[in-house]
């Protein structure tokens, strides 16, 4: 069986080789056991990050103090 051959050019989301990177580099630097887990967990953090990081842009832009 035989798939038609396609002129479709997909197109790489900007940001994403350089989270590819990332999360390349840290499980080679800690060798985990079960990648998967590992990815899912790296994201998350990652995730974590970004919405302290939106939070106190938003509190300082809005001269918010806590």
């Amino acid at each position: 069986m035989s798939v038609p051959f396609s002129n479709t050019k997909l197109r790489i989301p900007e940001g994403f080789q350089n989270l590819l990177i990332g999360l390349s580099t840290e499980i080679l630097r800690n060798q985990p056991n079960n990648i998967p887990v590992f990815a899912a967990e790296y994201f998350e953090k990652l995730l974590q990050k970004r919405d302290r990081t939106l939070l106190v842009t938003f509190l300082f832009s809005h001269h918010i103090c806590i």
